[in-house]
């Protein structure tokens, strides 16, 4: 059983990779847009995120605020998977 990444890209909504370079860096990325940071800054980030939102300075249904590059993955917004017709 695989787990998911606990964080998310606020912009583009996909959940992040983290790679570990030799000096042991752990960077948090985005497969779709790039964006990139440390893995302790991206959580820092999304605790931020987190308390704004108990705090009721965000409404998770209009997205994370432009000022959150990273969000925790239980509040992204998942594009529905694509429905496929099967063929006649």
């Amino acid at each position: 059983m695989s787990m998911g990444s606990p964080f998310c890209c606020a912009e583009c909504q996909e959940p992040v990779k983290l790679s570990i370079d030799a000096a042991w860096v752990s960077t948090v990325w985005c497969p779709v847009c790039g964006n990139s940071d440390t893995l302790f800054n991206v959580s820092k980030e999304a605790d931020a995120y987190l308390a704004a939102w108990i705090n009721g300075e965000i409404d998770s249904n209009d997205g994370a605020p432009s000022r959150f590059r990273f969000i925790p993955s239980a509040f992204a917004r998942r594009k529905p998977a694509r429905a496929f017709r099967e063929a006649p």
